[in-house]
C-alpha cells in the first residue's frame, strides 16, 4: 500500500508541467555552473603552472648576488586547486592564491581573484554546489509543496481517508514519494555534474572518491530534510498557497538569510584582529632582534661558546650568515603566536556558526560542502602552513651558504646559479581529507540530526492532518 501511494503521488508530480520545466531549468543550470566550474579549475591551474614556471625562470637566472639578497628577492608558493573545486569553489576566490617566501617575513597569501571581478560578480559564487543547495532546495519546495494541502483544499483528502486508509501508511506513502522526488533531483544532478566534468581531464587527488562519495551522502541528507519539512509544513497548511508563502518564507531564513545573520553575529562576537596592528607585530618579529643590542651581543656570546673562541673573528664561518638564521629562528615562535591568535578568532567564528547551523541547514550544508571538497579555511591554511615550512627551508640554505661556503675567499661572497639551482620548488598536493581537523563529523551529526527531527514533524504532521479531516 505504501509503495501504491507513494507511486501514485510521484505521477501526480511528473504530470504537472510546471514541475517538468523547473527541472529542465535547474539541469540547465546545473550545467552552466559546472561548466564554469570546470573553467575555473582549468584556468587557477594553467596560472599555476604558468607562475611556477616563471618564478623557477627569473630565481635561477638572477645572476651572481649575496644569498641574503636573494633571500630577499624569494620565491612563491602558488596553491593546488584540488579537482572538486569545480563542485564548489569554497574560499579558492577570497582566500589568495600565493605566498611570498621571503627572508625575515611570514607573508599572508596574497592575490585574491575575488579583487579582480566585477562588483556585481562578488556576492555569490555560481557553481553547482551553489544551485543545489539555494535553488535545489527551492525547487524542492515548489515540487512539493501541495503534497497534502493541495489534497485537503479539493476535498480529496477527505475521501481518501475515508476509506479506511490507515493514516500512518498514508503518512509514509506521502513521505516516500517526497524523499524520492528529492533523490531524484540528487541524481540528475550528479549525471549532470559528473558528465560535464568528464568532458575534461583532471588530475585527481588520491582520496578524491571518498570525498565525493560523502559529497553525495551530505546533499542527500539535506534533501531529505527539505523534502520532509516540506511535506510538513504542507500537511500543516489549510491551501496550495498558504503552504507554498509558508516554505518560501521558511526557505528564506533558513537558506538564503539565515546564514548571512550567523556570520554577522559571529564576527560582532569574534571581531576579526586589527590588520594594521598584526602587520606591524610581525614587522616587529621580523625587525626586532637587529634594533635589540642585547639580543644580538647575547647571539654572538652563543655564537662563540658553542665553537670555543673568543673572538667573532675565530670563528670558523661567516658571522652574518648565522646571526641571520639565528634571527630566523627566534622570529618563528612569535610568527607562531601572532598567526595563532589570528587563528584562534577564525576558530571562534566557526565554533559560531557551527552552533548555528543547528537550526540553519543552509549552513551546514555549505560548511560540510566546502570541507569535503578541500576548498575551506582549513583546507587553505594546511596550503600556507605548507609554504610557510617550505619558506624556512630555502631561507635556511641560504643562510648556510653565506655563512659556512667558500670560507678563503677575499672580499664580499656571492653565490651563482649554482646555488639557486638547488633551492628546491615548492610542490605540495591538495591535502588529503582531515575527519578530526575538518569538523565534518559534527557538521554531518547535525545534519543528521537534521533529517531524524524533519522525519518525525511531517510523520506527525501527516496523522495530525488526517485526524482532523476525519472528524
Amino acid at each position: 500500500m505504501i509503495t501504491y501511494l507513494a507511486g501514485l503521488e510521484l505521477r501526480s508530480r511528473l504530470r504537472a508541467r510546471g514541475l517538468m520545466t523547473l527541472g529542465i531549468l535547474l539541469v540547465a543550470l546545473l550545467g552552466l555552473s559546472t561548466w564554469i566550474g570546470v573553467q575555473r579549475v582549468q584556468t587557477f591551474e594553467a596560472e599555476r603552472a604558468a607562475a611556477s614556471a616563471a618564478d623557477r625562470r627569473i630565481w635561477v637566472e638572477q645572476g651572481a648576488d649575496n644569498p641574503h639578497t636573494a633571500a630577499h628577492f624569494s620565491r612563491y608558493a602558488f596553491k593546488p586547486v584540488p579537482m572538486l573545486g569545480l563542485f564548489d569553489p569554497g574560499a579558492l576566490d577570497t582566500a589568495g592564491v600565493a605566498v611570498w617566501m621571503e627572508g625575515h617575513y611570514q607573508d599572508p597569501a596574497q592575490y585574491r581573484r575575488i579583487e579582480d571581478a566585477p562588483l556585481g560578480l562578488r556576492v555569490a559564487q555560481f557553481s553547482p554546489a551553489w544551485v543545489l543547495a539555494l535553488l535545489g532546495s527551492l525547487a524542492i519546495v515548489v515540487a512539493l509543496h501541495s503534497i497534502i494541502a493541495g489534497e485537503r483544499e479539493d476535498g480529496t483528502l477527505r475521501q481518501v481517508l475515508a476509506t479506511g486508509l490507515d493514516p500512518r501508511r498514508f503518512a509514509a506513502g506521502k513521505i516516500v514519494a517526497a524523499l524520492v522526488c528529492a533523490g531524484a533531483l540528487l541524481a540528475v544532478g550528479l549525471v549532470v555534474t559528473v558528465g560535464v566534468a568528464s568532458a575534461t581531464r583532471f588530475t585527481a587527488e588520491p582520496d578524491i572518491f571518498p570525498r565525493a562519495v560523502l559529497l553525495v551522502s551530505a546533499y542527500a541528507l539535506f534533501f531529505i530534510a527539505v523534502a520532509a519539512v516540506t511535506t510538513g509544513v504542507s500537511a500543516l497548511s489549510s491551501s496550495r498557497r498558504v503552504a507554498l508563502g509558508a516554505l518560501v518564507g521558511l526557505w528564506a531564513a533558513t537558506i538564503v538569510v539565515g546564514p548571512y545573520v550567523a556570520a554577522q553575529i559571529a564576527l560582532k562576537l569574534h571581531p576579526d584582529v586589527d590588520g594594521p596592528a598584526t602587520y606591524q607585530r610581525i614587522l616587529e618579529a621580523s625587525n626586532g632582534f637587529f634594533r635589540d643590542k642585547a639580543a644580538r651581543d647575547e647571539a654572538l656570546k652563543l655564537a662563540l661558546a658553542r665553537y670555543g673562541v673568543q673572538r667573532k673573528a675565530d670563528l670558523p664561518l661567516r658571522y652574518d650568515g648565522y646571526e641571520l638564521q639565528y634571527s630566523e629562528e627566534i622570529a618563528h615562535p612569535k610568527f607562531e603566536q601572532i598567526y595563532g591568535e589570528v587563528h584562534a578568532v577564525h576558530d571562534a567564528q566557526e565554533r559560531v556558526l557551527l552552533t548555528a547551523s543547528a537550526l540553519l541547514p543552509g549552513l551546514s550544508i555549505g560548511s560540510l560542502s566546502s570541507a569535503l571538497a578541500g576548498t575551506d579555511r582549513r583546507h587553505h591554511l594546511r596550503f600556507t602552513a605548507a609554504a610557510e615550512a617550505h619558506r624556512r627551508k630555502i631561507v635556511k640554505m641560504l643562510n648556510d651558504d653565506l655563512a659556512f661556503s667558500d670560507l678563503g675567499r677575499k672580499g664580499a661572497y656571492t653565490a651563482d646559479r649554482t646555488l639557486w639551482e638547488q633551492i628546491p620548488d615548492f610542490a605540495m598536493a591538495p591535502p588529503r581529507l582531515d575527519w578530526g581537523e575538518s569538523r565534518c563529523g559534527p557538521l554531518f551529526a547535525v545534519l543528521a540530526a537534521q533529517v531524524m527531527l524533519s522525519l518525525l514533524f511531517a510523520f506527525w504532521a501527516i496523522q495530525r492532518a488526517a485526524r482532523k479531516v476525519s472528524q
